[in-house]
């Protein structure tokens, strides 16, 4: 009763935008999101994916969506949509995590001395 409350509070949480809430829901949930890549339901591993990455942490999320659309797209052709949306956030997850490392001062503004 109680995994369907949280699955039922997560499942809202994403579906309002709230991903800093749906994250630790889901962490309860699947306390183990890599094995979500290898048998879990694709769209779900999508939403707990998003949600961790959105929460703070997409170099976590980048590293599990990346076998997760490898899955999507050779394993078992799932629908295009979906394909689309985990390219997309792995585009956003990129963009910020260059971004961090620019604010931080990394990349090659550091190996030039800028």
């Amino acid at each position: 009763m109680l995994l369907d409350v949280w699955r039922r509070l997560a499942h809202d949480a994403w579906l309002v935008g709230d991903f800093a809430a749906a994250a630790p829901l889901y962490a309860r949930l699947f306390p183990d999101p890599e094995g979500l890549v290898e048998e879990g339901d694709v769209e779900v591993g999508y939403r707990v994916f998003r949600s961790i990455g959105e929460a703070g942490d997409p170099a976590r999320a980048l590293a599990l969506i990346k076998p997760l659309l490898h899955r999507l797209q050779i394993g078992f052709g799932g629908p295009r949509w979906l394909a689309d949306e985990l390219i997309d956030t792995r585009a956003d997850f990129r963009q910020a995590l260059r971004e961090g490392r620019r604010a931080d001062g990394g990349g090659l503004l550091r190996l030039f001395g800028r």
